[in-house]
């Protein structure tokens, strides 16, 4: 029955309706107050902390060449290089997969602008003029009244003007993306056959799994890959270290225990004597003399003096090996005496296994090193082997830091199970998932079920602003708290897989949170929403259930107005603000950092992002803003806003802030590409629906041609560029006399301009080592890394008493000489507070800049 005054419910409605604008306006107040207020705090905080807020301009562990210049202290500063960056300096500082990422932001922002500056003018009035209304038995109030929805079913012919300007969107997103494509390839291939990076061990080295055991020979996988150009340069055969990794562990284990225990009794040593400072006893500073029995008794040392027996620290030995410490369980022995002891006898036994892996078995793989990089792209491509399962995949582009070496060892069968294993449990977290997304959405939209279920009543005697809250607000912070512990299982199963490399589980983490996304954000919350907001009016008026279909699921999107904003506008500031990385900065140093190591570690360890979560993460805003783009167009406003104040902020933390442990070389760009096609083919199902239902054969026939021509250009879009994304090809490969010449040094440029970027950007040297010192740490580089694992070098304080240098020779007296211990770089002041002025004496650059 129609809704008029006379309706009991017809209050209700209209209160819903006022509901939710209110909840609407709520949110957009919450969100921009919450924006404002974390601008402001670090508009103060910039300049006060720059290791929060610029650490790449000095930060000793970001190399020089990545350093960016300092920013002035104005209020405004930090917007300048936003837009001021060129691309080629961008790509210099943060890589390629930071600009590809800066530059899928800026594609959308450009595409929802444009796209609000056509569709608006002419879909918000022909949405809103002479429009269904609460007429009809319909509910269309508030925002909606802007929407698709609200064309009367007389007005069909409406519809052509969404249809019309839907071809024209879809047309010029799918041309976007093959241009996107198309200078994706130029600027990547550019940078692969740039002096900088084709001379790098990573662009010259595959690595190939599943070799049959009768060709695991250094001489005949030589023999087998010497038909490329050029020929092999060095055979990596991996080897299953995993006993000797178990012991690289433990060792780190108890060498890291060890040194927390000294550095706690230096410092209670110290605090000690600034409290009795009358109590030393000269005379009896030094143990040169000692003997190994008198350093293990802790005699005649000035440690013995400020901290007794009972105050040195202990812990109590797990009853079987493999339980874990417990309290007041196991045998309680001296931390120091006992790691002592046990850290010697692990260095030793490294140390012999490290100087004979030719008696560790091998394993099913190796690294395989041409003299040219033409042909590592071509063996990397190649039919390798006459049996199926054998010598494949093969991975290209491997730096060594980038290595999984447990994931070396798997046969093909087993790469199989592990997929299947990784799928089901992918869809089994989607499947469950949508429970709690679908609960959310159904409280977003729950004023819609408040006139026909009784028991929810209550919501219209709250005040107005609590209810704007827990309809708006609410969900958008329940949401984004569901959203936080997927990325977490979703890499652990990526690396259970078995991926070979960090970049290969990146790159299948984002092919599987994407689905996740975008089922769980957009598809559950708009049928829990189109649901709830449907099962009122059509229990009073089923005989209209197309119309009433119609009229209200578009209506879903007003969830989405406000979950854009709160990303637009909330994460981003605090993305900028990082309260996160305060509070681990300064509450957790202060409570956890005990030693010069964890000191040094949180002040040069720099935030990041993982790309195989970031790219789908805006990807799927992305491809909200397009479903809704002719459904609702008044998304396109917010959409378009929260895009600008992505790609700022991000452009700032890219440049000033983040460093990255994995680098895909860009690979995630064209993946994030294809996935955002996503939004394209919702667009058009959701208007042949839309159109089906409104009886609108005729532009439904239209949609339902613009989706094969879609699919068709898909297919072709990845015929056309897919090979090209990878490997270089060989029209890009130097003569062969020059590539002969370049063999001999890794200093000579002879590039092609193949990109609209300037080349120049790519042919900063690495380094100025020499190449008989780079061929050196290369033949390390890939071999295991539990066969290259350094003897660690405990880090301590040096001390005013002479605590930290009598333990230096207490450790190298107890250890044979097989303990390493410093006190260079790292002090204790006069008020006890630790002071760092050196780096790590053990820490050594990434071996993936060779």
């Amino acid at each position: 029955m129609a809704l008029n005054s006379s309706d009991p419910n017809a209050g209700k409605a209209h209160s819903s309706s006022e509901t939710t604008v209110s909840a609407f306006v709520t949110s957009v107040v919450a969100f921009i107050g919450l924006f404002l207020l974390q601008i402001i705090i670090f508009t103060l905080l910039r300049n006060i902390n720059k290791r929060i807020y610029q650490p790449r301009t000095f930060v000793e562990t970001v190399p020089e060449k990545r350093r960016v210049i300092p920013l002035s202290p104005g209020p405004f500063a930090w917007l300048i290089p936003v837009f001021t960056t060129s691309p080629e300096e961008v790509i210099l500082k943060v890589g390629l997969d930071g600009y590809f990422f800066l530059r899928f932001l800026r594609i959308f922002l450009t595409l929802f602008a444009g796209a609000m500056v056509i569709t608006w003018p002419i879909l918000l009035p022909l949405n809103k003029i002479n429009g269904r209304g609460t007429s009809d038995g319909n509910s269309i109030s508030g925002l909606d009244v802007y929407a698709f929805g609200n064309v009367r079913p007389e007005n069909r012919d409406r519809y052509w003007a969404h249809t019309i300007l839907a071809c024209i969107f879809i047309g010029f997103i799918l041309y976007t993306f093959y241009r996107e494509l198309r200078d994706f390839i130029g600027v990547r291939q550019s940078y692969l056959t740039s002096s900088t990076h084709k001379y790098r061990a990573g662009a010259t080295t595959i690595l190939v799994t599943t070799i049959p055991r009768s060709d695991l020979e250094e001489e005949k996988l030589k023999e087998i890959f010497s038909v490329f150009p050029g020929g092999v340069k060095n055979v990596w055969i991996n080897r299953n270290c995993e006993t000797l990794l178990e012991k690289v562990k433990e060792r780190d284990n108890i060498a890291k225990q060890l040194e927390g225990a000294e550095c706690d009794v230096i410092q209670l040593a110290n605090k000690r004597y600034r409290k009795y400072p009358k109590k030393v006893e000269k005379g009896k500073t030094t143990v040169e003399t000692e003997t190994q029995k008198d350093a293990e008794a802790h005699i005649s040392s000035v440690l013995s003096q400020w901290v007794p027996q009972n105050k040195r620290p202990t812990h109590r030995r797990p009853i079987f090996s493999w339980m874990i410490s417990l309290p007041l369980v196991g045998k309680k022995v001296d931390t120091i005496d006992w790691c002592r002891s046990e850290l010697a006898k692990l260095n030793h036994e490294i140390e012999e296994e490290q100087s004979h892996p030719e008696k560790i078995r091998r394993m099913n793989s190796a690294f395989i090193q041409f003299h040219s990089q033409i042909a590592a792209h071509m063996a990397a491509q190649c039919v390798a082997h006459e049996r199926s399962h054998y010598m494949t995949p093969r991975y290209i582009e491997i730096a060594p830091d980038d290595v999984i070496w447990e994931n070396m060892r798997l046969l093909w069968w087993e790469r199989y199970i592990r997929f299947g294993i990784t799928i089901a449990a992918a869809l089994c977290l989607i499947i469950f998932w949508a429970i709690p997304s679908a609960f959310i959405g159904g409280i977003s939209s729950i004023d819609a079920l408040t006139t026909k279920v009784p028991s929810l009543d209550f919501v219209y005697r709250l005040p107005e602003k609590l209810q704007g809250i827990i309809t708006g607000v609410l969900p958008v912070v329940l949401l984004s708290i569901l959203l936080t512990l997927p990325p977490i299982i979703f890499r652990a199963l990526a690396k259970q897989q078995g991926h070979p490399t960090y970049t290969q589980v990146e790159l299948m983490v984002q092919r599987l949170y994407f689905p996740f996304l975008v089922i769980q954000v957009f598809l559950v919350l708009t049928i829990s929403q189109g649901v709830s907001k449907t099962i009122a009016l059509i229990i009073d008026n089923p005989s209209n259930v197309t119309s009433i279909l119609a009229g209200n699921l578009p209506g879903a999107a007003n969830f989405f107005f406000s979950w854009i904003l709160a990303q637009g506008f909330t994460v981003s500031a605090g993305a900028l603000l990082q309260v996160t990385g305060l509070i681990l900065f300064f509450l957790f140093g202060k409570l956890f950092d005990n030693t010069p190591r964890k000191k040094w570690f949180r002040f040069t360890r720099l935030p990041g992002l993982g790309w195989g979560t970031t790219f789908p993460s805006f990807a799927n805003i992305a491809v909200i803003g397009i479903t809704y783009s002719i459904i609702a167009p008044l998304i396109l406003v917010f959409v378009t806003a929260a895009m600008f104040l992505f790609y700022c902020v991000y452009m700032y933390n890219l440049l000033y802030v983040y460093d990255f442990q994995v680098d895909t070389g860009g690979l995630a760009f064209p993946l994030v590409l294809f996935q955002t096609l996503t939004g394209v083919y919702l667009l058009e199902v959701c208007l042949i629906g839309l159109f089906f239902i409104a009886k609108a054969r005729a532009q439904a026939i239209v949609m339902i041609a613009a989706l094969a021509l879609t699919t068709i250009f898909h297919i072709l879009l990845g015929k056309w560029f897919n090979p090209l994304i990878e490997y270089i090809p060989i029209t890009l490969s130097p003569p062969e006399s020059e590539e002969e010449t370049q063999g001999k040094s890794r200093y000579v440029a002879a590039e092609k301009d193949i990109s609209s970027l300037d080349e120049s950007v790519f042919q900063e040297l690495v380094g100025n080592m020499t190449p008989e010192l780079r061929e050196r740490l290369i033949a390390r580089a890939y071999a295991h890394f539990a066969l290259r694992a350094p003897k660690p070098i405990l880090w301590v304080p040096e001390d005013a008493l002479g605590v930290s240098k009598e333990e230096i020779r207490a450790s190298q007296v107890v250890g044979d000489g097989n303990i390493e211990m410093t006190d260079e770089g790292a002090s204790i002041d006069e008020e006890g507070t630790l002071r760092i002025t050196g780096k790590a004496p053990d820490w050594l650059p990434s071996f993936n800049e060779l």
